[in-house]
């Protein structure tokens, strides 16, 4: 009896000094996609995933089998930055070679010679009114009313801008990302633009992403922290505890249902209510801890495209593994009982009773 206790209270060592695993679903080239360093994902109206790679063309994904687009098959471009779709379902692509527009009925294709300052489209934004803007090497377009693109005059700086990143926040200011100068507020209502660089508050001008709080607050990612803009334009840098964020790339921000973040970095994810934060890594079941992309679907799951690595997809935060790695001595389970004191019981083949308190 003595030695099962000693057995049981090494476990319990062994699982406060290892991660928990979490119920993600992970998928690489060789379940399918087209490419291992996912830019972008979104989903369209009918429920399929898409995922925008580099050098790879997109993928579409139907639950079961992906299928892939490059220059040869539909697609105009292998580097995809960026994926949209309006409400009469016609997608929208941003790529390295243009804009191009996927309708039930024919292909449009935007470049230089028809319209945009550069072939080079980082960003597809569709506002709240249907308008599509475009984020682009050389400042920002929209289409106007005949679906011509047209450039944002007004601001010198912006005209020369890489715009990395488009958002648009609850009051309708638009919020431009760029590469190499900073955040850009544009107020369409006062025509005026308001800059965020490493001359006013931040520390690095790439500007990866952008998101909104229940309050107003402008959450802007950078490749060196993270940032919010209150709506009185007072910028403030965001501290976590226990994580430095001065060194880390917030290369996506997605907001769920119960308003809590979903940072997507380089050094994994991190979940962020504003009060509390939990990490999210490989050890976790994460394929990798270099993140480019971020996405909710609307079940609610968590999509995170890698840099290099595929895609990982949680599922529920409910579901945890353990296994070996985690602490187990053995991986086959034959038995497990729960009591009224909310413990678990398990019995591992050759390795005896073992017990999970629940911390």
């Amino acid at each position: 009896m003595r030695k099962l206790w000693l057995h049981i209270s090494l476990f319990f060592v062994a699982l406060a000094t290892n991660a928990q695993t979490y119920d993600f679903r992970n998928y690489n080239v060789e379940d399918g996609l087209a490419q291992s360093q996912v830019n972008c994902i979104f989903q369209d109206s009918k429920g399929y995933m898409w995922f925008g790679t580099n050098l790879g063309g997109v993928s579409i994904y139907d639950g079961k089998t992906f299928k892939n687009f490059t220059p040869g098959n539909g697609s105009i471009s292998n580097t995809i930055y960026s994926i949209a779709e309006d409400k009469n379902q016609n997608l929208y692509f941003a790529t390295y070679d243009g804009l191009q527009i996927k309708s039930k009925f024919k292909d449009v294709h935007f470049d230089t010679s028809n319209g945009l300052p550069i072939n080079a489209v980082f960003k597809v934004l569709i506002d709240k009114s249907e308008k599509i803007w475009i984020g682009t090497q050389q400042g920002v377009c929209y289409l106007n009313e005949k679906g011509q693109p047209t450039r944002l005059l007004g601001n010198k700086l912006l005209e020369t801008s890489s715009v990395f990143t488009i958002y648009q926040d609850n009051i309708g200011n638009y919020w431009f990302g760029t590469i190499q100068n900073g955040a850009c507020c544009y107020s369409p209502a006062i025509n005026t633009y308001m800059w965020f660089n490493n001359k006013n508050g931040l520390v690095e001008n790439f500007i990866r992403s952008f998101n909104e709080d229940s309050k107003g607050n402008v959450f802007i990612g950078t490749v060196a922290g993270l940032y919010s803009v209150d709506i009185t334009k007072k910028i403030s840098k965001i501290n976590i505890a226990g994580i430095s964020l001065e060194y880390m790339a917030v290369t996506s921000i997605s907001k769920d249902k119960n308003n809590t973040f979903w940072l997507a970095t380089n050094e994994g994810i991190v979940k962020y209510n504003g009060h509390t934060h939990q990490k999210f890594l490989v050890e976790n079941g994460l394929l990798s801890n270099l993140i480019l992309s971020s996405y909710i679907d609307s079940e609610g799951n968590l999509w995170f495209g890698s840099d290099g690595f595929g895609v990982s997809k949680l599922s529920s935060e409910a579901i945890v593994n353990y296994s070996e790695k985690d602490g187990l001595p053995g991986d086959y389970v034959n038995c497990t009982y729960q009591t009224k004191d909310k413990k678990y019981w398990i019995a591992v083949r050759n390795s005896g009773l073992l017990c999970i308190n629940g911390k």
